[in-house]
Parts: structure tokens; sequence; C-alpha cells
């Protein structure tokens, strides 16, 4: 707003009926675009997650199993299947505030295109994440970057400790 406060400028309002060119090019689309198919939209996104995950299919299995069985996880995927209660649990609520962008593909959670971890696969997580440790700063980037868990930024909270 600043660098206009140089200009003399005089607003004027118009009807739209007299914003021809405007409505023109609203009304004159290209009809042979055909519509979309949602389901392959979906599908193709689903695939997207999973090749930007780069997890192999056994550990992709590994994660599904366990976080069917990490309860914490379940309350999740629970409300990922039947909806979020305002009322939620006390479980759920680390993941309340996101919960638009948690989606379950083949069993397992994932946060846009981070997988989250369950708690007793993050020690195995935080094992690989190490692996030629580059320092604390570039393992937490390297861990965020395709994974989630709760309180990952405190490291005395990783690997579920």
């Amino acid at each position: 707003m600043l660098r206009l406060r140089r200009y003399d400028l005089k607003l004027e309002f118009k009807p739209g009926k007299y914003l021809i060119v405007a409505d023109t090019l609203s009304r004159a689309f290209d009809r042979s675009v055909k519509k979309s198919n949602t389901e392959e939209e979906i599908k193709a996104h689903v695939d997207m997650i999973r090749q930007n995950a780069q997890v192999s299919d056994p550990m992709w299995e590994k994660i599904a199993t366990h976080t069917k069985d990490d309860e914490e996880l379940k309350d999740v995927l629970n409300a990922v299947h039947f909806g979020w209660e305002s009322d939620h649990a006390q479980s759920l609520k680390p993941y309340y505030h996101f919960r638009g962008d948690i989606t379950e593909i083949d069993g397992v959670l994932v946060k846009g295109p981070k997988v989250i971890i369950p708690k007793t696969l993050q020690g195995d997580m935080l094992k690989k994440i190490h692996e030629g440790h580059i320092g604390i700063e570039k393992c937490q980037a390297r861990a965020r970057q395709k994974s989630q868990w709760n309180n990952m930024k405190y490291p005395r909270n990783l690997g579920g400790r």
C-alpha cells in the first residue's frame, strides 16, 4: 500500500454488465476439455505419495502392521475413517490441528507426503536417519522430509523415549 501512495489513484465502480471483456472470457471456455476422473486422480495422487515416500513394500507393510498395533494411531485411523469429533480423545490431540492433511494409504497413515511412523518403529527410523551422521540439524531435516511423529523436534522424545 505504501508504494501506491505516490500515485494519485481514482477508483470508480463499474457494474458487471459494463465489463464486456471479463464477461466474454468467463463465458468462452474450452468445451472440449474433459471432466476429470476423480478416481483416477486419487489413484495417481496415492501412487505419487507412495513413490515420494521412498519406502519399500516390505517396510510399508511393517509400518502398516505397527500402525494397527499402536493404540494412538488406531484412534487416528478411526478418526480418519469415521470423522474427527470436536470432543476428541486425548490421544488425538497432537493430530487434531492437522487432521485435514492426514489420510490412510494401504493401512499406513500419511500427513501430506510424509509417512506417520508408529512409536515402535521410531527407534529404527532414527537409526536409518543417523546413518552417516551429518549433524543434528541435518538429521532432523532429513527426518522431517519424509516422516512424521509426535514431538519430533525434541531430541529426548525421539524414538519413543
